[in-house]
């Protein structure tokens, strides 16, 4: 007993390496040159759109950077325009809730064309020459602080000398007075500058992680773009 042989296919189909017979729409020929669209996506030879990929990544990139802009402007801005300040002094200082010092003037840094001078000494400020007044009368406490954390403004070296914590943003009045004069300059702590910065970091990794999701999927999708084409070629 034979077998019936299939019936031939109809007129103008076409034989793909897979073993398959598809209609004249689905030619590689004619999807190449753009027709057949919203013909079934199974089929040898048809296009993947890889724009939502590449889409995906561009989004991932451009949020990053702006995280990280936006990060490296705030910390700038919190330590720089700052203004010293000859003791005695009164100032008033528009805080944000943070950790703040009072840097006192401990050296001077010089630099010319080919050579460097820099010399300084600890901070000499103690707690009880800083007087910090909340705008409701309330005294806040201070700390001294080590000399570790240093600023430049110019050719002179602050170093935090005395602390204080502000949990209300307002305006406070700081009045320093020392036994002999100095220079001091009111700002907030290095470590809440970056703490304050850091949020824009969120930022940045959001975009990081939408930047590689970007980047696996416009692979993924080249890869199988690349193995449909190859299987349609062989028709």
């Amino acid at each position: 007993m034979t077998t019936p042989l299939p019936p031939p296919p109809p007129a103008g189909w076409w034989l793909a390496s897979d073993g398959r017979w598809y209609p004249p729409e689905l030619h590689p020929t004619v999807l190449g040159s753009g027709a057949g669209a919203g013909a079934g996506t199974a089929a040898p030879g048809r296009e993947l759109k890889v724009w939502p990929a590449v889409t995906l990544l561009t989004s991932g990139v451009v949020l990053a950077l702006v995280g990280l802009v936006l990060f490296g402007v705030s910390g700038f801005r919190s330590i720089t325009g700052l203004r010293a300040h000859d003791t005695p002094a009164l100032i008033a200082v528009d805080c944000r809730a943070s950790d703040y010092y009072v840097y006192e003037r401990t050296g001077s840094d010089f630099r010319g064309p080919g050579f460097s001078f820099s010399r300084s000494h600890p901070p000499t400020l103690q707690p009880g020459d800083v007087v910090v007044t909340a705008p409701d009368g309330t005294k806040l406490a201070t700390w001294a602080g080590d000399g570790s954390e240093t600023i430049q403004t110019g050719s002179s070296i602050y170093a935090d000398a005395v602390g204080f914590h502000v949990s209300k943003p307002a305006v406070y009045e700081v009045e320093v007075t020392t036994p002999t004069p100095t220079s001091v300059v009111v700002a907030p702590s290095l470590g809440s500058v970056f703490l304050h910065a850091a949020r824009f970091l969120i930022l940045f990794g959001i975009g990081a992680v939408i930047t590689v999701a970007g980047a696996v999927l416009l692979i993924v999708m080249l890869v199988r773009r690349s193995h449909l084409r190859r299987t349609a070629a062989g028709w």
